[in-house]
């Protein structure tokens, strides 16, 4: 190591303006310590000879890690230096430049890298994008890590430099074609997200494309927040919305999460619509169950958001309702009630009939709000938490206001009623009221009284369910199909064996399961079928009846559905399937060479 220079020396170095004294300071500079480097990088900067402060820039690959941390320590001093450098005719100097810039992250140089990323080299194209790949990513990450206001002023003007050159990036897109630059401004996207929209709408430019194939790759987290902003550009919005909607990465999914009050913008609103089928909100109701908290809440505002068909929405409400914990169901009942359709009001009808549930007061004065009714039948819940069904039968009082219910004038009212005569068990004591409303010119009221029926066997009982079997609303034949099966009644094959050909995959999936139960040929025959009928929600209600009955007999089928099956929703609902059996690899199958279609719960059997 050199002896450090004499103070005699340092007095003479500033008045010596030629390239000699400077390179003297240049090759000294990094043997020195303390006191000694100081001055002598003071000597240097106040002369700010831009090719000699490039020679300490180029040097920085090779220097050892003391010196190595001393210029990124002064990397804004070097700007002059670093500008030169980058534009050199030299590969290994711009190289050099674009290291430091990375190092220190520089805000006052980042505009280089924008630079740089336009040069005719290719390498040198390559490793600016790396550049402003990394830098973005270590300032997303102070972003989230910020403690104090001047921190976050800091991370905010910083956020400004980057900002700037990848939008300057993205504005040459044609000219470097680099997707670690488009990427690194997704993570921006609330400030980058007007400048990338501005320019996909370019005539003949090739961004769209690489945007495309950025989201069929595995999308990284923090690029969530610009794939749901996507949602509203129209030459984006679908390839958005399958990125969102096959999210599988917890990760992400808390990301997209994360980015749920995007959707008070009206044009993501509506791009939302986009997504007609959701992994994470359909496919995997252990996913959408265990998020909690906020998560839970933007998960059911981004289902209710969704294009996916109310018929499913409304299943995933009912099974969350049914299933999930309070926070997903006082979720669902939000959307509920600023849903004003009519198969909302089923579920809050649904909702308001349960007597132990905490939600029910609400749901009922929703109700009562839709449908003004003195005659309602039903006293609020809070009233009867403490009720059993017992105490409920003895109760004269409740049997007048469900009697009132039963004979009230508008549909809902009744309905209600015979959700109540349902689960307070008193189908025996309304048991007149429900065989005239099992006739009921309500379709909706005609099912629930006819679902009933399995609670009442007697001949009455039989003569209405064989005439409800041929009922022209296909939700009371299938109900009657099931009653029929509950009923175990010997004549039901015959009654129940034409529904094998219906046109309602919910009635032809309840014959089906009714009818494999009698071991009957046809019906072995027709779940084939309909495990390989074109129409999606035929397949689902195929894997509902396989799902219900426990046919481990068509795992192999299962597996390669899972695999293979055209429609995606079909293959989630396989491999659950598979995982509730258990048999994630199946190893047999006496129907091994038949496709078994599948789905989720939109072609359900059962009652209604």
């Amino acid at each position: 190591m050199l002896p450090q220079p004499l103070p005699r020396a340092f007095d003479l170095l500033p008045d010596q303006r030629s390239v000699a004294a400077d390179a003297a300071l240049v090759e000294v500079l990094p043997h020195l310590r303390g006191i000694s480097r100081k001055v002598a990088w003071k000597i240097l900067i106040q002369r700010g000879h831009a090719p000699t402060l490039a020679t300490l820039v180029t040097s920085f690959p090779k220097a050892s890690n003391d010196f190595r941390d001393f210029l990124i320590q002064h990397a804004a001093d070097l700007s002059a230096g670093i500008r030169a450098a980058i534009t050199s005719d030299s590969l290994a100097v711009r190289a050099s430049a674009i290291q430091i810039i990375t190092a220190a992250q520089e805000r006052h140089s980042i505009y280089l890298l924008a630079e740089a990323v336009r040069s005719p080299c290719a390498r040198t194209r390559a490793l600016a994008a790396t550049a402003l790949h990394t830098i973005t990513a270590s300032y997303v990450e102070q972003a989230e890590t910020v403690s104090s206001s001047d921190d976050s002023a800091t991370i905010a003007v910083h956020a400004d430099h980057l900002a700037d050159a990848l939008q300057h990036a993205v504005q040459g897109w044609e000219i470097h074609t680099q997707s670690p630059v488009l990427e690194a401004a997704f993570w921006l996207h609330d400030r980058l997200a007007p400048a990338i929209r501005k320019k996909v709408q370019e005539r003949h430019t090739t961004i769209v494309k690489a945007i495309h194939a950025l989201f069929q790759a595995d999308l990284d987290p923090r690029s969530a927040g610009f794939a749901v902003r996507a949602l509203a550009i129209p030459q984006l919005g679908d390839a958005a919305a399958n990125a969102i909607g096959q999210a599988r990465d917890p990760i992400l999914i808390r990301a997209i999460l994360g980015h749920t009050s995007l959707l008070d913008d009206i044009e993501i609103r509506r791009g939302c619509l986009r997504i007609r089928h959701c992994w994470w909100l359909q496919g995997s109701m252990d996913v959408l169950i265990r998020l909690e908290g906020r998560d839970a809440q933007s998960a059911i505002r981004w289902l209710a958001a969704t294009g996916i068909p109310r018929e499913g929405r409304m299943q995933l409400y009912r099974t969350l309702l049914d299933s999930g914990h309070s926070e997903l169901r006082r979720a669902v009942l939000k959307q509920l009630v600023a849903d004003p359709g009519e198969a909302a009001t089923g579920l809050l009808v649904r909702l308001a009939g349960r007597a132990s549930d905490d939600l029910s007061a609400v749901a009922s004065r929703e109700v009562r709000r839709r449908h003004p009714n003195p005659a309602a039948g039903a006293r609020p819940p809070e009233d009867r938490a403490g009720a059993t069904p017992e105490a409920a039968a003895r109760d004269e009082s409740t049997l007048r206001e469900l009697r009132a219910g039963l004979a009230a004038g508008d549909p809902l009212t009744r309905g209600t009623a015979l959700h109540r005569v349902g689960e307070l068990k008193l189908i025996g004591p309304m048991a007149e009221q429900v065989y005239r409303l099992a006739h009921d010119p309500e379709p909706v009221v005609r099912s629930l009284a006819v679902a009933l029926l399995a609670e009442l066997p007697g001949p009455t009982t039989e003569r209405i369910l064989r005439m409800a079997v041929e009922d022209p609303d296909d939700r009371v034949q299938a109900n009657a199909v099931e009653a029929l099966d509950r009923l175990d009644l010997a004549d039901r094959v015959r009654w129940t064996k034409g529904k094998l050909e219906s046109k309602s995959g919910r009635v032809r999936a309840n014959a089906i399961k009714s009818l494999l139960r009698t071991d009957l040929r046809q019906a072995g025959e027709a779940l084939l079928d309909m495990l390989q009928d074109p129409s999606q929600a035929h397949r689902l209600s195929a894997l509902w009846v396989i799902e219900r009955l426990r046919l481990h007999t068509v795992l192999v089928r299962l597996e390669e559905m899972s695999r293979l099956d055209a429609d995606r929703q079909v293959q989630m609902r396989a491999r659950r399937i598979l995982h509730t059996f258990g048999a994630d690899r199946a190893t047999s199958s006496w129907w091994h060479d038949v496709a078994i279609p599948v789905s989720g719960d939109d072609g359900n059997g059962g009652s209604e």
